[in-house]
Parts: structure tokens; C-alpha cells; sequence
């Protein structure tokens, strides 16, 4: 394989596995895992199965060969006692293993550190300290010099250093010289071998591996065999044999330095954590922190991965591809500052942007999790109520009361529209002018609130906007434009209509106190409508202590200070839905769930039909149960329980989103769709809401070019041109592959919503897929420092892409 795919398999695990032991694998130890391969290895015989090395990465620091030459006279029974010390250095081409031959081969350096003649030793030990500190020319005429003494020894040493210097050609030339005498045949014919490969010749790779295959029981007595064994068994693939000589060898001194090699079987068995342990096995001053760092990125230990990888950068600055791999650590974990900064200096050479983006090219993909059940129904058993304020949040905005100036005239409208119960509706904190325009406002408002109980929000959002266009300064108009808006999840015009409420009307808390809420899903600054709202409670709700209770402890909720059980909601004359559901949201804040399922069970009294209550009252319920019981309590909800299906269908967006997830994570999509179709096609109302849902259904289903095909229509012929419509649009897309189609509606989506955390994110990988090193930095940069994670979009490396570029 080439060297771009094997660095960049490091990234491509998303699930963190246990932690690693960081403790020094022992010989034992090898020995277990040994036998635990046993059984599969009588499998993998069966198979002609073809292996790919991956972890070590394209700038991996790969096998040095470390042996021993045991000079022995003809005639003379003398002994020589040799020692092996290992050298590294950077490949060029890792290893693919093929069910054939070896694609590339890494470069083998081996150079004895002793022996018996002190005067040779002290040479080869001059000619490497020159070699390390850049005399090469010095260097090579030691070895010259050494020839005198021992030419096999001399020949090489000096092929040793000509792989490094890449002079494969004279570094054969050398090898076969050293063959010639006839000694450590097999040693000099494995980096033979290697030196062939790197010429492209790979017949004669073949033979010279094949000669050290040969001649390798010749070696069955050296100290070093076990080894010498390993490594040519692995460039024979015979990857079983190779690990068995590993970990059952013949001297203990050998170990430390098999750590590579063991590594590489390991990994070519898929066996991450147990390569990690070989490395970490290697002593500290030779560690390799490189590989170390892709393999814990691999299976997901990021936070390793990062600190091993900085560690190695330290001393290796200019390693662009080490500096690529960690920006791409860096936006896996979210760190958007120091991924922002990173792609940004690689950016400034196009030369070095244009490799490192050929060995990590990555691709957007969409989230696991999404179509993942088993992983929906965790998510959505921890995260929907226990997990964070997102459900809550939203259901303040569900159960909120619109505002109208007259409430006994509204309620004539209402009943005269055939609406006759559940009224969720206040008066004005305002003073009550008597005019024509008032009047006029207030049955618009009216007209609207007809709209919105017959579960049609798009009519009820035209209302109010015809009617807040002709009266800009009215505060009301601008706060039930704001829950329109919040209910459809536009929250960017909710909290821009909230905030303006606000500040025309500063006794209207409420707007101010909505407005801070729909900015804990945006990026927006409240502190100063913090303060100026603790300043207005001092002469806000004097005539009605139950209204100033329920602002309180609304405020108190935002602010997570919770002091207040909220037992004045028993007192309260006109218990409103919004004070149950604050006490239920109060109930998810402090996990306390039994508050929540009283709240809900209140709610559940006055919207018997409901789908968002019966759904977290269920959850609340059974928060400590198994989910598949959960599960079958909200499939039977959805598939026998008489819901109003119509506030789904046209009504909030809170409702389609979990009616569809519930499908999702019950295994009722496919109910849903066929109900959902028949429904569209009987309908008289506008279709838009029924769209949105089938939409949704088919995103679960995998369905994306249906998905896709339906929020087109929604946006080009049914005016659907909100940013949340556009950006599921864009998710559909990506879904099918059509990146560019996707980035353009990602780009209008932001243009419509600059705070959207998502968007940002998403676009700056669709342009660092694209090689635009710069745009990506930049969008990245716009989320730096935001806590954010993206519930839609993740990345892996495109191997396809390097595959195909080596084609």
C-alpha cells in the first residue's frame, strides 16, 4: 500500500476504546497473545485474504534491521561475541502486503556497534557519530579504510549508509560483495532485497529475499535468529510465523528492539492495542512517538494521539505530514482554534499544502450516530432528558403563550373560527390604548391565533408579519413573531424579533426573558439584557405576585441558580401551560425526573393528545429503565394511541423532528412514511409541514435523494426558504455524495444564519476536502473557543481518493 494510505488508517476509527496499558510488554505476555492467535491463524489459512498494513503512516519511521555478523576463521577456532544496535530511518514507501509480492519495502540500516577488534569497532563507531552529524563524505572513507581489516564487514556497513544517502544501486553493489564472503548470507541478502525493491526492480527483490529465505537455517545458532527469523517470515507474509518467533525467542536481548516488527504483525492481524503495547515497549530514548501517536489515533484516543504527536514536532518541525496529522487531531476533538491555526501555516506553501493533502485528503461524512439505532437510542435515552437543556429549552418555546391586547375580544374571534378550549393566550403587559390601530392589531393577532390553533404556522407567520410591517413599534406583534419563529426553529429571526419586543417594552419581560433563551442555541451575547432585566424586576408584577414568581423563577432556570421548587404554581388562579412546563424543564435541569413526570402529567390532563408530552412523560417514567422498554412504550404510542397528528403535520417543528426520531429509533419509519403519504395525498392544507416530516423520515431511512428531491420542492416551489430547510437540504446532499451542491446551500444557509455552529463547521471541511486550505482555516477560526459538537457531520480520511491518485 502506499505510504499516504497507511498514515492516514490511523484516523479512520471514531469509537475511543479502553485505555491502553501503558506498562512494557513482556516476554510472557508475548507469549500469551501468541497462543490467543493460534486459532486464528488456523483460519487465516484457509484464506487468501489480502492484509493491509495500517497505522504506521506514510511518514512512519519503519524496521531497522539489527543483526549480528559472527566472523569465525577457516582453520582457527576462534569466537567473536557481537552485539546488535538499531538504527532508524524515514521511508519514502511503507509496505503493502498483496496476496503476490510486496509493493514497496522499507529500508534496512544495520551497522555493528561492536567487535572483538577494538581497532574496527572504534572506526565504525567514528564513521556513524560523522555520518549522524553530516559528514557523509568522511564517513564513507572510514569504511574504506575498515575494508582493510574486513572486507565483508566493511562492504556492509558501507551498503548500509548508501541506503540512507537512497544510493540503492552502489548499496546492492555492496551487499553483494558482502554475500561473496560467504558469511551471514541471509542478512546481506534480505537488505539486498530491500535495496532492489527501492531501484523498482522486483524480480530481483524477489530473488534476493528468496536467497534469504533459503539460507536463513544457516543462521539457527547466532544469538540474533529469532529475529532475523521474524523479519524474513514477515516480508514472506507468513505473518503467523513471524509473531511466533516474536514472542517465543531465543534470547531475551532481542525483544526490545522487535518492538516494530512486532507492532506491524499485530496490526496486519487488526490487533491495534497490542502493536500500541509493542511500541510502548521500546525504551524511552527510542520510542517511537510518531506511529505511537497515529496508532492511538486510530483506535480513538485522541487526547494520546495529540500529546504523543506534539512530543514528536518538538524535534521534528519541519515533518509536515506529522503537522497535517495533528490539525486533523485538532478537529477531531474540536479544538477549532489550534485546527484554524495549523491548516493555516500549512497553507502558506502551496507546494507542502498540495502533499499533505495528497497523504490526508479527508471526506465529509454524515454522523453515525444517525443512522446507528442501537447508538440513537443511548443517545436519545441520556442526552433527551438527562443529557443536556436542548428538549427542555424547546418545550418552553412549545407551551409559550401568545400575546394579544384584548383577551376577552380574541376569545369571541377564537370561538367564532370554531375554537373553543385550551386557549393559550395572555394580555399585554402594556397599557391598553383604545384606538383604531390597537384594535386592528389586535384582530390580526387574532386572525393569527385562528391560524396557529388550526396548526398552520406559515398562515399565522404571514399575518403577523403583514401586520408587524405596518406597525413596526408595536411590542406585541414583535413577541408573537418571535414564537412563531421559535416554534418553527428559526430561532436567528425569533431571538432578533424577541430582543426587539423587548426594547420597545421593557415591561415585557417575558420577551427579554425568551430572548436569552433562544440565544443558548445561538452565539449571542446577553449580559447586558441580563442586567437590564434583574434592574425591571424591581417594578415588574406589584398587582400579580404569581406572575412575578413565575418571571423569577423563569430567570433563575436560565441562569441555573435554581432556588425555587415553584410550589406557588398551586396558589396561581389560572394555571397556565407554560408554568408546568417550566416546572418541567426546572425537573430536567436538576434531574429531578419525578417533577418532571408530575409537570407533564398536568400537561397531559389539558392536551390529552399531545405527542411532545406523552413522549417525555413516557421517558420521565421510565428514565431508569432499560430504553427497549422505553422503546416499545413510545412504539405503541405512535402506532395505537390516538395523537393529534396535525400540530406534525403543520404544526411546530418540534413535533416532526421527534415523531420522526421516534420512528427512527422504534423501528416504525417505514409505518410513518406510508401514513405520511396517504395523508398528503388527502389533504387539503398546505403540504409544506407534511413535506418537512416525510423529508425527515426518508433522512433515517437513507433515502437521500428522495430527501433531497423533497426539500427542493419545499424551497424552490413551496417557499420554503428558512435556513433550517436549507440546511437539511445541504444533509441530504452530502448524503449522496454531491458536495458542490451541498456547500452552495451551506453557503446561503449561513448567509441566513451567521451563528450557526454547524454550518461553519461542515463548510470548512467541504473546503478542506476541496484543498482550499485558507477558506477552511478561516470558517474554523469563526467557531474557535465555542463549545460545539456537531450532531450531523464527521469526517474521515478518503483512502479511495489515495488509492486512486496512485493508480
Amino acid at each position: 500500500m502506499a505510504k499516504e494510505t497507511q498514515e492516514i488508517s490511523s484516523f479512520n476509527g471514531d469509537n475511543v476504546s479502553q485505555q491502553t496499558s501503558n506498562k512494557k510488554i513482556s516476554l510472557q505476555k508475548l507469549q500469551e497473545i501468541f497462543f490467543l492467535y493460534l486459532e486464528k491463524f488456523k483460519q487465516l489459512q484457509k484464506k487468501q485474504k489480502i492484509f493491509i498494513l495500517c497505522g504506521f503512516g506514510a511518514f512512519i519511521v519503519i524496521l531497522l534491521l539489527v543483526l549480528v555478523f559472527v566472523f569465525s576463521g577457516k582453520k582457527q577456532k576462534v569466537s567473536h561475541k557481537v552485539e546488535i544496535q538499531q538504527e532508524k530511518q524515514t521511508t519514502e514507501e511503507d509496505i503493502e502486503i498483496t496476496a503476490e509480492f510486496l509493493h514497496s519495502l522499507p529500508k534496512v540500516e544495520t551497522s555493528l556497534s561492536k567487535i572483538d577488534d577494538k581497532n574496527i569497532n572504534a572506526l565504525i563507531q567514528k564513521a556513524n557519530v560523522l555520518y549522524d552529524s553530516g559528514n557523509k563524505i568522511e564517513a564513507l572513507n572510514i569504511f574504506d579504510k575498515v575494508a582493510t581489516f574486513s572486507q565483508a564487514l566493511a562492504n556492509y556497513n558501507l551498503g548500509v549508509l548508501q541506503i540512507k544517502q537512497k544510493d540503492y544501486s552502489n548499496a546492492l553493489k555492496s551487499f553483494e560483495k558482502s554475500l561473496n564472503s560467504g558469511e551471514n548470507v541471509s542478512l546481506s541478502a534480505l537488505n539486498a532485497a530491500i535495496s532492489a525493491r527501492y531501484m523498482g526492480d522486483e524480480k530481483l527483490y524477489l530473488h534476493y529475499l528468496k536467497l534469504a529465505t533459503n539460507k536463513l537455517p544457516e543462521e539457527n545458532q547466532k544469538p540474533f535468529y529469532s529475529y532475523l527469523y521474524a523479519l524474513v517470515n514477515f516480508y514472506n507474509q507468513n505473518y503467523f510465523a513471524a509473531l511466533s518467533s516474536i514472542t517465543n525467542p531465543i534470547t531475551d536481548s532481542y525483544i526490545p528492539m522487535s518492538a516494530e516488527i512486532a507492532a506491524k504483525t499485530f496490526l496486519v492481524f487488526d490487533d491495534n492495542k497490542n502493536a500500541i503495547l509493542a511500541l510502548e515497549n521500546q525504551y524511552d530514548e527510542k520510542k517511537d512517538y510518531k506511529n505511537l501517536s497515529l496508532l492511538y489515533a486510530r483506535i480513538g484516543e485522541y487526547d494520546k494521539a495529540k500529546s504523543y504527536l506534539t512530543r514528536y514536532l518538538q524535534n521534528n518541525q519541519k515533518d509536515f505530514e506529522a503537522t497535517m496529522a495533528l490539525q486533523i487531531l485538532y478537529l477531531k476533538t474540536y479544538d477549532f482554534y489550534q485546527a484554524s491555526n495549523f491548516l493555516d501555516q500549512l497553507s502558506n506553501d502551496k507546494a507542502v499544502m498540495q502533499k499533505v493533502n495528497d497523504i490526508y485528503p479527508i471526506k465529509v461524512v454524515l454522523q453515525k450516530r444517525l443512522f446507528d439505532v442501537e447508538l440513537a437510542q443511548r443517545d436519545f435515552a441520556t442526552n433527551s432528558l438527562k443529557g443536556n437543556h436542548y428538549i427542555a429549552d424547546r418545550i418552553l418555546f412549545y407551551f409559550a403563550p401568545f400575546k394579544v391586547f384584548n383577551v376577552a375580544e380574541t376569545l369571541d374571534i377564537l370561538r367564532e373560527s370554531g375554537i373553543f378550549s385550551n386557549y393559550n393566550v395572555t394580555a399585554s403587559e402594556g397599557k391598553l390604548v383604545e384606538s383604531k390601530t390597537i384594535a386592528q392589531i389586535n384582530k390580526d393577532i387574532a386572525q393569527s391565533l385562528v391560524a396557529i390553533y388550526k396548526n398552520n404556522l406559515r398562515q399565522a407567520l404571514k399575518i403577523l408579519k403583514k401586520a408587524a410591517n405596518s406597525n413596526p413599534n408595536h411590542a406585541i406583534l414583535h413577541y408573537d413573531l418571535g414564537l412563531v419563529y421559535a416554534q418553527m426553529d428559526d430561532l436567528e429571526n425569533a431571538y432578533k424579533h424577541f430582543v426587539k419586543a423587548y426594547y420597545l417594552d421593557s415591561n415585557n419581560v417575558e420577551s427579554g426573558l425568551y430572548a436569552i433563551l433562544a440565544s443558548r442555541f445561538l452565539d449571542k451575547d446577553t449580559q447586558r439584557m441580563q442586567k437590564d432585566i434583574t434592574q425591571d424586576f424591581d417594578h415588574i408584577g406589584a398587582n400579580d405576585p404569581i406572575k412575578r414568581k413565575f418571571l423569577l423563577s423563569f430567570f433563575s432556570y436560565l441562569n441555573q441558580s435554581i432556588a425555587d421548587d415553584m410550589d406557588w404554581i398551586e396558589q396561581a388562579r389560572d394555571k397556565l401551560p407554560i408554568y408546568y412546563a417550566l416546572k418541567g424543564a426546572f425537573g430536567i435541569q436538576t434531574k429531578n425526573f419525578s417533577d418532571t413526570y408530575q409537570a407533564f402529567e398536568k400537561l397531559d390532563m389539558l392536551y390529552h393528545d399531545d405527542l411532545i408530552i406523552k413522549t417525555i412523560k413516557n421517558l420521565a417514567q421510565g428514565i431508569d429503565a432499560n430504553f427497549k422498554q422505553n422503546a416499545l412504550k413510545l412504539y405503541n404510542m405512535i402506532a395505537k394511541d390516538p395523537l393529534n397528528l396535525e400540530r406534525v403535520y403543520n404544526g411546530p417543528a418540534l413535533a416532526r423532528q421527534l415523531y420522526a426520531y421516534i420512528g427512527f429509533i422504534t423501528g416504525s419509519l417505514k409505518i410513518q412514511e406510508d401514513h405520511l403519504k396517504e395523508k398528503l395525498t388527502a389533504s387539503l392544507q398546505s403540504p409544506n409541514g407534511i413535506l418537512q416530516a416525510l423529508a425527515l423520515i426518508n433522512l433515517y431511512q437513507h433515502k437521500f435523494d428522495q430527501a433531497y428531491a423533497i426539500y427542493d420542492t419545499l424551497i424552490n416551489n413551496l417557499g420554503e426558504s428558512d435556513t433550517r430547510t436549507k440546511f437539511l437540504s445541504a444533509v441530504a446532499l452530502i448524503g449522496t455524495g454531491n458536495y458542490d451542491n451541498a456547500a452552495l446551500l451551506l453557503q446561503l444557509s449561513k448567509m441566513d444564519a451567521e451563528t450557526n455552529f454547524e454550518t461553519k463547521f461542515v463548510l470548512g471541511m467541504l473546503y478542506q476536502q476541496a484543498g482550499n486550505f485558507k477558506a477552511a482555516a478561516s470558517h474554523y477560526a469563526m467557531i474557535a473557543g465555542k463549545k460545539f459538537a456537531s450532531s450531523f457531520f464527521d469526517f474521515e480520511i478518503d483512502t479511495q481518493k489515495i488509492l486512486d491518485s496512485k493508480k
